[in-house]
């Protein structure tokens, strides 16, 4: 039983993902929204990374 419960999530996540792509690939409001998204999380990594990097309790 839990085996089947599984594999119908494992097909309706797959079918999900799909319908995702297929929204993504036609819709460039959701492209240029994910690509700031990135551009946002990297820009913050950056600043946590120099953040980290000059911090005085950074062992060098």
């Amino acid at each position: 039983m839990a085996n089947r419960t599984k594999d119908h999530f494992a097909m309706l996540y797959r079918h999900y993902l799909k319908q995702v792509q297929v929204q993504y690939d036609t819709d460039p409001q959701i492209m240029m929204a994910t690509e700031q998204l990135i551009a946002r999380a990297n820009r913050q990594t950056a600043l946590t990374n120099r953040q980290r990097d000059n911090s005085p309790n950074t062992v060098k």
